[in-house]
């Protein structure tokens, strides 16, 4: 398992999601910009997917070799391993928020947000108190499913189309919600219009690209041909689809994309000067996305939005001043948070 690529992949999926933020926190509706310019904008937002397929990715390479080597009580400690990868430092940034923000949401709120349960609140239309927290909310509903879809669907041939079934089964219900905007308001207390914004963050609405992680672990690791090819020519029907008919989520072609350029790169060595920097980022990655919005508040608080007085000029500055502060943060919070957390992890399970 070559986990430095890994890192290179997530930290051009943590650099895009922080773009995207910076920009709309700064810019947000500008139309002063080019247009081509803001249409690579906003491609910043589906780094949220390529983290998913990544994360689905390593967790069936983590979860194969547990099974290989015969360890005991593996689900339970698959659970444990990823609550003492996710939480502690979720919670030091939680609380953080809660003393130094003015929350007026009820105390139900605030308990949901403690267990990732937030983005099942309508009221809200499933804003977290940490700022981007939702894609936290839905992979950890993801890790609850995760040993038993690897245990009982992974060795099945036909998981190669479940993406593509999942993503047929949440047209019908947009479909359905357009006819029938009456019953959005009954179940979901939000508007019709709200339901997608408020869907797209639901683990139902983003299965699709999780289990394009199972498809790209198969494509680059199954021992049958016939399955490496088989994932491959299922995705890329998944692509074309979107292309010439034009009825798949586009967050779902996006990841396609995602899919064959790590299947594409995967086994290639990129240049130092290139790579290097970029797999660190990869390795602080979830301290980055957790903390860039501090990162953003920093550089409006000292007054480093507009330096230049160029639109774009200003916007790529004010990226990289983001970037940096927040990748310096990141490394304390590895250090002091995020590995303490892991290795204690790992003694408690040895107890």
């Amino acid at each position: 398992m070559k986990y430095e690529s890994i890192n290179f992949f997530r930290g051009i999926a943590v650099l895009m999601v922080v773009f995207i933020h910076t920009y709309n926190f700064f810019d947000f509706g500008n139309s002063e910009y080019p247009a081509d310019f803001l249409k690579y904008v906003e491609w910043g937002q589906y780094g949220v997917q390529f983290f998913f397929i990544l994360s689905a990715f390593t967790l069936c390479n983590s979860f194969q070799y547990s099974l290989e080597k015969g360890e005991k009580n593996l689900i339970r400690n698959f659970y444990l391993k990823r609550f003492f990868r996710i939480y502690p430092l979720y919670l030091v940034i939680l609380l953080v928020f809660l003393v130094y923000t003015n929350i007026n949401h009820g105390s139900v709120y605030k308990f949901l947000n403690f267990i990732f349960l937030n983005n099942y609140y309508p009221p809200l239309g499933n804003r977290g108190i940490v700022s981007f927290s939702w894609t936290l909310n839905v992979e950890m509903t993801f890790y609850l499913l995760f040993p038993f879809i690897y245990k009982y669907f992974y060795p099945r041939q036909w998981l190669v189309f479940l993406p593509l079934l999942f993503n047929l089964i949440i047209q019908g219900l947009k479909a359905l919600a357009k006819m029938y905007p009456q019953v959005a308001l009954e179940i979901f207390r939000i508007r019709p219009e709200d339901l997608y914004p408020f869907t797209y963050r639901h683990l139902l609405m983003q299965m699709s690209v999780f289990l394009l992680g199972f498809l790209l672990y198969k494509a680059l690791f199954d021992k049958e041909k016939k399955s490496r090819n088989l994932a491959n020519i299922s995705v890329g029907i998944m692509l074309a689809s979107n292309l010439i008919f034009d009825y798949l989520s586009f967050h779902l072609a996006i990841s396609c994309v995602f899919y064959f350029l790590v299947v594409i790169l995967f086994r290639y060595d990129f240049s130092d000067w290139i790579s290097v920097p970029i797999k660190r980022i990869g390795v602080c990655s979830y301290s980055i996305y957790l903390l860039h919005f501090f990162g953003i508040e920093t550089v409006r608080f000292l007054g480093l939005g507009h330096l230049t007085g160029g639109r774009i000029l200003d916007c790529c500055i004010r990226y990289g001043f983001v970037l940096i502060i927040t990748w310096l943060a990141s490394e304390i919070t590895l250090r002091l948070i995020e590995n303490p957390g892991i290795n204690f992890g790992k003694r408690f399970l040895k107890r």
